[in-house]
């Protein structure tokens, strides 16, 4: 049986869209969209587990100069 307090770890068995798709789903229910945008909503958790991945030193940074460097390499290809 479900609860408040197992729901949520029930919920994060669904795949990563459908999750999405029931968090926007369920934001658009509260009838105050301007309060949250599901876009804004995604790129927050996406921010926050990049900014996690560089402090455990599971990913490192490019410097700007060198990614505009790179890609204007590709561009000119």
């Amino acid at each position: 049986m479900l609860t408040q307090n197992t729901l949520p770890q029930e919920l994060k068995i669904l795949p990563r869209l459908s999750r999405a798709q029931l968090v926007k789903e369920l934001l658009d229910s509260l009838d105050e969209p301007e309060e949250m945008n599901f876009i804004e909503l995604l790129w927050g958790e996406e921010a926050e587990r990049r900014l996690t991945d560089i402090k455990n030193g599971t990913t490192t940074t490019i410097p700007g100069p060198n990614v505009l460097t790179e890609a204007r390499k590709l561009v000119n290809q």
